[in-house]
């Protein structure tokens, strides 16, 4: 369940055009966020703000919901011990639905009925909806404030009206009941009885615009109706006739302003039958004489018009609901005898739910009327747009608005933003903005807040900053509150220069940095790892004359503490804590998570005992830190002794026994966990999908895919439905063991249960398919992505892209990597180090120089594994010199290079010969304590053996073993090479079985170095003996090794095992080179098979490999003697050509 408590969108609000009020901030925070989780660290949410101004019931529950959220600041600006109340409630949620949802499950909410699960189910009941009962809310708020003289603000009402509040969980009761949760309905209804004091059966149907003034007592029967516009005070009943069943409860009709009020002295019941025995509302109106006293009605100046207008609306809108506006449609419009009017084209457009059905009859007045519509018709139709969210026809209808000269409202423009940030469309949104001014809109500043603040969620930077352009291009005035959001986002981000540029910017126009702005920077500084910056801000706000405060203290523990600079984290929290009575709990908490993420742990046991002493007891988050920190050393034991001492002092809640299983599962003790299980249970708390995920997703991870499955099947999706985290871990599991056709078969029963694959689900899927062999079905996963409208992200397209590189396919790749551009993503270090690497791999090295110097460009900042991915491009594409450049860079900029770092500069300068540096290299790594592998030892020993440095290249070897590693085949092939072009042969048989000796297999290159170098000491037999236990091995020869042994055999004069061999090569598609010709000619012409000899001598003339001339004289003297005179003539004429040819070249 998502919490409602995230602030994290919640948009921005300032009125340019006002003067500015008051500003609260607050905050909720723990420790360590990237730690743990489910403890939110430090989060401050910022809103700027006006005050706003609600002039019609039509005003957009956006609007509202702002308004109500500046009253809640001023509120606390002048009651600060409201301040947490009123976050928990108002400041700290994103619309009114959350916050509606929210208040209602903590005042229906009991020891039994616990709050997650009401929060979750009124939330869906209002979300699912389709905004009905979200309308009526809006209604009735403004309708308390309006009509009730003791309601001072909307927010005032929305917290302590119990009439509003119960009229509200009725809405949600009665929703219920027609869709059959009858049960739950009805529990809903008695628990508002206890709690408010009010009885409204769920079957009752109640309208818009309600007000239950004081709502003691006031009891509504299962078949009433209340109409629209109605107030209500207390002890009112609208009790039954008597009747068994069926209708039998009173009904109040649509009435603009109908205030009933008992006016009584004693126990008297409303509307009693207009007698003191009777219990029932009569159907009939009262005489004057007994409603004397008793009840009060207030109706409309001028009912007959209201009511005239009203009907007119739903009667239009009810014919146009029948239908397209066909001819019958406008026939059954024509019938009414007035000409369409503004006001009633307004309603309708208002009342309708249909864009496009809208549309219809606004193009059918203007024919009708053979008038243009206002700019309130215009905006109604925008309006609808935005409650809706169709912007099919936006960009006409503002075009239209354009060239007519109408302005777009406030509320409209804010509306349309508002509704597509609400529905996380947030590019959308900013299309809409576009739009807007394409068209020469000014869109209103609230919009733009809005969406800067929607934005700031979803950390999209880029166009933070362009709004931002946009806002002083058009002459608002930018506030501290706007510039702390863009500061805190850019450097939560990790865009410290773009950061630090805002704060320059916001100095150089006059604006002081305030408390909340240094708590800001300390807290997204040091999270991206700039601490040093941190500690400037903290001393500069010193300086400044500002006082840190607790939040200030605690971000710049919890900053130094995730740095592991534990002795200035504990300077700093004796500072806090010195002299203090009451102890800072969050300061607390941090440090004791400090202590416990370095295994200081006795440390953290003191910090829990001085709270105590100090007559704080440690809450529930302080034990959940230490527990957390004991699970990832793996000191379970010890866990457990701190979980039994916990319950002394708090209760263990939801996220401490999943803590629990966490490390059961981890060590493999599954019975341990179901009994943790069993635990919570007892203890009244239920394991949710959380508890089941974190079961399955440790087993798949511990390769324990059969017991994550019985998991899985055995739960009860009534209670407990899997949701993507469940399915995703179990697909992932089951992938990485290589059951993919598992994985898929999984996959499919995801879609099945109507659950929506995210983009994780799709890249374990491509992954895994790929890492088993089966690319196409990779790239079908993809296609089927794509057609179910996954978009896909960036972390997921750089997963693909390094899967198709790694099957070697380039040009794929290539494309992936401009599809990212194409995505409208922005390629990070990542996807230029998959791409660099991928077209290394690929022999395409020499375009690293190009890919680097655009990754500067950007702005990336590289990491070690960018660093080694473009180094290694360096060397392989010759610019050694570069790549020791961008080790010293690394040096410098603080990133320690690796192993893999050195390896590929050690082999860049042993590949051109620079062998010394490359040993000097080699030994600073070793003086660094760089864990050597065998691979750059196996580049020292081929560099000095390829020049010739045997011995150097055996000391290299010796050194490698001593320090026990083993030499692999590459290694041993690098020596052989070296001493058989050395000529070293009998050194090379050692070698050769000194290598088999510790079990290092050869392979065909290592058979192929050794059939060379016996054939070049012409010892072709030995040769061959190598070349037959190469065949028995099941090994292929090269093109090289084939040729090497057909040329030494037909030296040795063994023709016939030459020829068929010879023959086997070429029937294997094997290309002989000019070498391999030769020899076999010369060998057949000594063996006196000259016509053979002759055959391949037309052969390779014809495939324009060269003949030698002693091959062209042993073949002539082979055919004369064979009395092949004709064959012997064109060899004789090819003879004088070539040396006609040598004459020419030898001549001035």
């Amino acid at each position: 369940m998502a919490s409602p408590f995230d602030a994290s969108s919640m948009p921005l609000s300032h009125n340019p055009n006002m003067s500015q009020t008051h500003y609260h901030h607050s905050c909720i925070y723990s420790t360590f966020t990237n730690q743990v989780p489910s403890l939110s660290f430090c989060k401050y949410q910022l809103n700027t703000f006006h005050t706003h101004t609600l002039v019609d019931e039509d005003v957009s529950e956006h609007s509202l919901w702002l308004k109500m959220q500046d009253e809640a600041r001023i509120d606390v600006t002048l009651e600060p011990i409201l301040s947490t109340y009123y976050h928990s409630t108002i400041l700290s949620q994103k619309s009114l639905l959350t916050a509606l949802a929210n208040h209602l499950a903590i005042k229906l909410s009991s020891a039994n009925l616990p709050y997650a699960p009401l929060f979750d189910l009124f939330k869906g009941i209002l979300e699912g909806d389709d905004l009905n009962i979200m309308d009526a809310v809006k209604h009735d708020l403004i309708a308390a404030k309006e009509r009730d003289p003791a309601c001072i603000s909307y927010v005032h009402c929305f917290l302590n009206f119990k009439g509003f509040l119960a009229c509200q969980a009725h809405r949600v009761a009665h929703k219920l009941w027609l869709q059959g949760r009858k049960v739950l309905a009805v529990m809903i209804q008695n628990r508002v009885s206890e709690v408010l004091g009010v009885d409204i059966h769920p079957g009752a149907k109640i309208g818009s615009r309600i007000l239950l003034d004081h709502a003691t007592g006031i009891v509504v029967g299962e078949t009433a109706v209340i109409g629209n516009d109605v107030s209500i005070l207390h002890s009112v009943t609208l009790g039954g006739t008597g009747n068994i069943t069926g209708d039998r409860h009173p009904k109040i009709g649509h009435v603009l302003k109908f205030r009933s009020v008992l006016k009584c002295g004693k126990n008297d019941r409303l509307w009693n039958k207009f007698s003191s025995s009777s219990s029932s509302w009569s159907n009939r109106p009262p005489p004057s004489s007994e409603m004397k006293g008793k009840v009060l009605c207030f109706t409309n100046e001028n009912p007959t018009k209201v009511k005239g207008t009203r009907i007119s609306v739903d009667d239009v809108c009810m014919v146009l609901e029948n239908g397209p506006l066909g001819p019958a449609i406008q026939d059954a419009l024509n019938v009414f005898d007035e000409m369409p009017q503004h006001e009633l084209v307004v309603g309708v457009i208002r009342k309708l739910k249909d864009v496009n059905t809208a549309l219809q009859f606004f193009r059918w007045v203007e024919r009708k009327t053979e008038q243009a519509h206002g700019p309130e018709a215009y905006n109604a139709i925008l309006m609808l747009m935005a409650r809706t969210r169709n912007l099919d026809h936006f960009e006409q209808i503002i075009e239209e608005m354009s060239i007519a000269g109408f302005g777009l409202s406030n509320n409209t423009c804010v509306e349309l933003v508002a509704r597509f940030v609400n529905s996380r469309k947030v590019r959308e949104a900013f299309g809409i903005i576009e739009s807007m001014r394409r068209f020469k809109f000014r869109p209103d500043f609230s919009a733009y807040t809005t969406l800067i603040g929607a934005l700031s969620a979803s950390s999209e930077c880029d166009l933070m900053l362009t709004l931002y352009h946009q806002m002083q291009e058009l002459g608002y005035e930018v506030s501290i509150h706007l510039f702390t959001t863009l500061i805190r986002v850019f450097a939560k981000e990790g865009h410290i220069v773009a950061a630090h540029s805002l704060l320059d910017e916001m100095k150089s126009n006059s604006f002081n940095a305030d408390r909340i702005l240094y708590n800001i920077c300390i807290d997204c500084f040091g999270k991206v790892g700039k601490v040093d910056i941190a500690w400037k801000f903290f001393h500069e706000m010193k300086a400044q004359g500002l006082v840190p405060d607790d939040v200030t203290y605690t971000s710049m523990i919890g900053v130094l503490c995730k740095a592991e600079r534990l002795d200035e984290a504990i300077k700093l929290f004796e500072e806090l804590d010195l002299n203090r009575n009451i102890p800072c709990v969050y300061a607390y908490n941090t440090m004791i998570m400090g202590y416990g993420s370095v295994g200081k742990f006795n440390e953290a046991y003191n910090l829990l005992e001085r709270q105590k002493r100090k007559g704080c007891i440690p809450s529930v988050i302080a034990y959940n830190c230490i527990l957390t920190c004991l699970g990832r050393k793996g000191k379970l034991e010890e866990a457990l002794m701190i979980y039994e001492e916990m319950k002394k002092d708090a209760a263990p809640n939801l996220l401490t026994y999943n803590i629990l299983i966490d490390m059961f599962c981890k060590a493999g003790e599954l019975e341990a966990a179901l009994k943790v299980q069993d635990s919570m249970k007892e203890a009244g708390l239920f394991p949710n999908i959380m508890t089941v995920n974190i079961m399955i997703d440790r087993l798949c991870k511990a390769q324990k895919l059969d017991e994550a499955c019985s998991i899985f099947l055995g739960l009860d999706h009534k209670v407990c439905t899997p949701d993507t985290v469940t399915f995703c871990s179990l697909i992932d599991g089951l992938g990485r063991l290589g059951r993919v056709n598992d994985a898929y078969s999984l996959y499919e029963t995801m879609l099945d249960s109507g659950q929506t694959p995210d983009v994780v689900v799709y890249t374990s899927l491509i992954r895994n398919f790929f890492k088993c062999g089966r690319k196409e079905d990779g790239h079908k996963i993809y296609k089927e992505m794509v057609l179910r409208g996954c978009s896909p992200d960036l972390m997921f397209l750089n997963a693909y892209m390094d899967c198709v590189f790694k099957v070697g396919e380039t040009e794929k790749g290539r494309a992936l990597f401009e599809e990212i551009r194409a995505q409208g993503l922005i390629p990070d270090v990542r996807s230029y180090s998959i791409l660099i690497h991928g077209l290394v791999k690929a022999g395409f090295s020499k375009e690293t120089y190009n890919l680097f110097y655009e990754m500067k460009e950007q702005g990336l900042h590289l990491d070690t594994r960018a660093y080694n991915t473009v180094i290694d491009g360096f060397c392989k594409s010759g610019k050694v010199n570069k790549a020791y450049q961008l080790l010293e860079e690394m040096k410098t900029k603080g990133l320690q290079p690796t192993v893999v770092t050195y390896g590929c500069v050690v082999d860049g300068l042993a590949k051109i010969d620079r062998l010394d540096e490359a040993y000097m290299l080699f030994e600073d790594a070793k003086s660094k304590d760089i864990d050597l592998n065998v691979v750059i030892y196996s580049s020292l020993i081929d560099g000095f053996g390829k020049v010739g440095r045997i011995d150097e290249a055996y000391l290299i070897l010796e050194e490698l073993m001593q320090k026990g590693l083993t030499a692999n085949t590459f290694t041993w092939n690098c020596l052989l090479d070296a001493l058989v072009k050395a000529e070293e042969i009998d050194e090379a048989l050692v070698c050769f079985q000194n290598m088999k000796n510790l079990k290092c297999s050869p392979n065909e290159i290592t058979y192929s170095i050794m059939i060379n170098g016996l054939c070049m000491i012409r010892k072709f037999n030995k040769a061959f003996v190598f070349w037959q236990e190469m065949q028995k091995q099941g090994l292929k020869p090269n093109t090289i090794t084939y040729t090497t042994m057909i040329s030494g055999l037909a030296k040795a004069g063994n023709v016939q095992e030459a020829k068929g061999l010879f023959d086997r090569f070429m029937a294997s598609g094997g290309v002989p080179d000019s070498g391999c010709y030769n020899a076999m000619i010369e060998g057949l012409s000594n063996a006196d098979k000259a016509m053979d000899a002759y055959a391949l001598f037309e052969q390779a003339r014809l495939k324009g490999c060269c003949i030698y001339s002693k091959t062209c004289v042993v073949l002539l003297d082979a055919l004369h003697k064979a009395d092949c005179l004709e064959q012997a003539a064109i060899v004789g004429a090819v003879l004088r050509k070539m040396a006609k040819s040598q004459h020419a070249t030898r001549l001035p």
